[in-house]
């Protein structure tokens, strides 16, 4: 992030393409922890955050990183609890 260090940068991790699964997670956060940002977790997969604690996590990163794996499951599962 231009005009931030390492340690001062958000990233949220949206991981319910691969169902919220840790090794998934781990895997493509493992950088980001090395480099000292802080990771926020949305696991979306079994539960449904309220729609402001959605905004405010959204609102909070300063990088969104979705994963890989079955994005038409995401995607769904992102337009019935208003994360689209």
């Amino acid at each position: 992030m231009p005009g931030k260090a390492e340690t001062e940068c958000s990233v949220l991790y949206i991981g319910t393409a691969t169902y919220d699964l840790p090794g998934p997670r781990d895997r493509q956060t493992v950088r980001f922890h090395e480099a000292g940002c802080k990771v926020e977790d949305l696991s979306v997969t079994s539960k449904t955050p309220s729609a402001s604690e959605l905004q405010q996590l959204v609102a909070a990163a300063d990088i969104i990183l979705a994963s890989g794996g079955n994005t038409l499951f995401a995607v769904d599962r992102w337009k019935r609890i208003g994360l689209d």
